[in-house]
Order: structure tokens, then sequence, then C-alpha cells
């Protein structure tokens, strides 16, 4: 009641502000005449202030005088002040659209609506405090336990993980997102929260890869480089922008590398068949480009687009699982990178695996040839210089893996620190004194003389000196 009685003040106050103009619109208006004479007048008076700066001459003014003269006397003299409608039809118009507007958004707001019901159009953004009837009972216990848990213990990940996929699974993509988001703060190389952060934002935004879920997905891959996940998305981004050939090599590429069970195999290749098609490609070049085994799929082949349970399959597996999953693609990355040693980027994703794995040997093989491929590329012999030392400590490196990649990096860089050091460690270890107080006086003038590196390196060279 309250509520309709505020809509009837507000109409009342609204037809009397618009009775009032209607109203004011039957007082006397000049005419069009008097308007012209006002205007003439005016250039008389200008016609004076240019003859009195001598801006004109006597003459010249005397004429304009005369013309603007004649027009003032042809003008039309009108009535100075006429109506439209009679004052009586003027207050009648006022008076009946006052009372007809609001009675009408009143009638049409009666049937349509009512002030106690809540808007549907307008939605409050939610930071997770969602409305209890918005979300599954079962599911809204278990957010409220999971925010009380992670009150206690911010630091729990798996608490982080179940409340971002709960949220998850209400179809609350948004705050899903933002929940993984906020996890990446405390775990900034968990790059499964990234991956899951991005998956949100792409289904709350209708399937659309848009630019956060791809910095999300990059992020990811640069922590877990072979994440099935973030490639499948970034690849749907080139599509959605089309870039078709990239999107289909990323594809091929991912079903190459994953093992024959994936639970995402059978969507890429949906995905893969109806690519190609599109793009008028074989199953002949699809073998060509890269595809696995198994992979080629007849573009006439093509059925409906992966559902939302496909998705949500890849996500259900057991962190063993997933590490089984992870070392499966691994190897069968490095077995397809046997028969094509000079794919470099390909290497570089073998690497970047390796590492993540704690595969530290054969990284360093995948940084071998990823630093043999690229000769010139002085950071990629310095990662692979890195292995190699990492991996032989506390003993020293082998000289014959250090002395190319030393020659390698000093051929770009002369004054590369950790290249002048390495070849002064293995100068000593041969006996060549001389080449190694060269090379480690070379790396003294660029050494901080205020260092702890500096007095340990001056005093090497006065050793082997003397």
């Amino acid at each position: 009641m309250e509520g309709y009685l505020l809509l009837s003040l507000m109409a009342i106050v609204c037809g009397v502000f618009l009775w009032r103009p209607l109203l004011s619109n039957g007082k006397p208006t000049a005419s069009r005449g008097e308007h012209e004479i006002e205007f003439y007048k005016d250039q008389l008076g200008e016609i004076e202030r240019d003859l009195n700066r001598g801006i004109i001459c006597a003459d010249e003014a005397e004429a304009s005088r005369i013309e603007i003269s004649r027009k003032i006397i042809n003008c039309e003299h009108e009535p100075s002040s006429q109506h439209q409608w009679s004052q009586r039809n003027q207050q009648l118009f006022a008076l009946a659209a006052a009372f007809f507007i609001p009675v009408a958004g009143l009638l049409i707001y009666f049937s349509q609506g009512s002030p106690a019901l809540q808007s549907g159009a307008a939605k409050t953004v939610d930071r997770g405090q969602s409305i209890s009837g918005k979300i599954p009972p079962n599911l809204q216990t278990k957010i409220t336990a999971l925010r009380a848990s992670l009150d206690e213990n911010p630091n729990d990940v798996k608490a982080w993980l179940s409340l971002g996929r709960t949220y998850f699974q209400a179809s609350r993509y948004q705050r899903a997102a933002e929940i993984f988001m906020e996890a990446t703060t405390l775990f900034p190389e968990n790059g499964d929260f990234f991956a899951r952060a991005g998956e949100a934002l792409v289904l709350g935004s209708n399937g659309a890869v848009v630019p956060a879920a791809e910095l999300a997905f990059k992020r990811a891959l640069k922590l877990l480089p072979i994440d099935a996940r973030s490639r499948y998305y970034l690849a749907l981004g080139d599509q959605q922008n089309g870039r078709l050939e990239e999107a289909l090599k990323k594809w091929l590429q991912l079903e190459a590398d994953s093992a024959p069970n994936a639970p995402w195999r059978d969507t890429l290749r949906i995905r893969i068949a109806s690519l190609s098609k599109k793009l008028g490609k074989s199953p002949d070049s699809l073998s060509h480009e890269g595809a696995g085994a198994g992979s080629q799929v007849s573009p006439e082949k093509v059925i409906s687009g992966p559902n939302r349970e496909d998705v949500i399959a890849a996500q259900q597996l057991s962190p063993e699982d997933r590490r089984e999953m992870i070392n499966s693609m691994v190897e069968r990355l490095a077995t397809r990178l046997e028969a094509s040693p000079d794919d470099l980027n390909g290497w570089k994703r073998l690497a970047r695996a390796r590492k993540v794995l704690g595969q530290k040997s054969l990284e360093k093989i995948a940084l071998k040839r990823v630093a043999e491929l690229q000769p010139r590329n002085v950071e990629a012999q310095l990662e692979y210089l890195s292995a190699v030392v990492e991996l032989a400590a506390p003993d020293s490196p082998n000289a014959s893996e250090l002395k190319p990649v030393l020659a390698r990096i000093l051929g770009r860089d002369d004054r590369n620190p950790s290249a002048l050091w390495y070849s002064g460690v293995l100068a000593k270890a041969e006996g060549r004194n001389a080449a190694a107080v060269e090379y480690w006086s070379n790396l003294l003038s660029i050494t901080d003389p205020n260092s702890p590196k500096y007095v340990e390196l001056r005093n090497e060279i006065i050793a082997l000196e003397k």
C-alpha cells in the first residue's frame, strides 16, 4: 500500500510540473516583424560605431543607413502579440495531458508489475554472498562451510579448489573465476588455478574466450606447459578471432600429445573435423600437419559440439590420474620429437614439461636440443648451461658438455658473466692457468668492486699468477 501511495504522489507532482509550462504557452509572443525591426536597429547602431572608429567613411555610412531604413519601412507590421490557441483551449489541453500521462502510466504498471516484486532485470553484483535461493541448498551449505574453513586457514589449497569448483557446479562462473584468481594471489605458481579461472570466464561469457581468459590461460601454460585445458581454449580463441589455421594446428598438436584414453579426445576430434571441413582440409592434410595415429577424422563425421558434461569430465581426474595423464602426454611428445628433431617449439614445450615434472636430466636433454637449434640465441645457451651446472652439482660439470655451449655464448657475448666464470673454471681444471686468468680478469672488470664476488675473483687470479 505504501508503494502505491508513493507512486500516486509522484504522479501528481509530475502532473503539476507538466501542466505549468503548457499553460504558459498562452502568453503573448513577439511577431516576426518586431524581431526584424530590432535586428535592423542593432545594425544602425553598428554602423555608427564603425564610423566613429574610422572603419568606414561618411558616404558609406550614409548609404548603409538609407538601405537599412528602407528595410525597416518595408517590414510587415504584425500584431504585437498572438495566440495559437484560445486561452480556454490551452487550459483544457494542459489539464488533459497532465491527467492522461500519469493515469496511463499507472494502468500499464498495474497490469505489468508490482512494487512488492523484486526486479528481474537489475541484478546486484554478487561478491560471493549469493542469495540462497539462487544456489541449490546443498551447494550453499558447502560454500558456507568452505568459507568458514578458509577464514581459519586461508592457505588451504584444497579448500580454495573446492570452493571454486562448487561455484562452477552451481553455474556461477563469474564468481568461480574470482575465487580461482583470488587463490592465485596466495599460490602464484599454481597453474591449475589460472587454467580453471580462464575456463570459468569462458563459460561465463557464453563460450567466448575473452581477453581476461586468454591471459589466464597463457599464465597457466607458463607454469604447466602441457595443460590440455589451456591449450584447447587458446585454440578456441584463435578460431573465434578468425585465426582458423592456427586454431587447427594447435588442436592437432594437442591431440597428438594426448593419451589415447584422454577424456577430451572426442571433443578434440569433433572440433578438428568441423574446422577442417570449414577450411577444406582432407584427412591426408590433417595427418601431414601433425595429427597422431588414429586422429584422422573424416570431415563428414561431424556431430554436435561438446556439451558441458564433456568439459566437466576432464576436470574430475584425481591428482594421481592427472599426473599419469601428463606423463603420458609428455612421453607422446618426446616420441613425436624423435621423428621431428628440428621442431624447435616442440623441444621448448618438452623442456618446460620436463621441468614441471622435476625430470632434470631429461630437461637437460631437451634444452640441449633447443640450444643446438638456436646457436645464436644467448638465452637458450644460458638455460642449457644452467641445466648442465645444476645437474652436475656439487661436482664440476663435464667438459665435453661445457665447451660447446660456452663457445656459443662467448661468440655472441664475450662479456657474459656466467660464460666467463665457467670458462675460467674449465680452464683451471684442465691446467690452463693463463687462460683462466684471462677469463677471470675480464669478469673482474665488469664486477662490482664492493661485492664479495670481486674479492673472490681477485684472490683466485692472484693464486693462479703465483
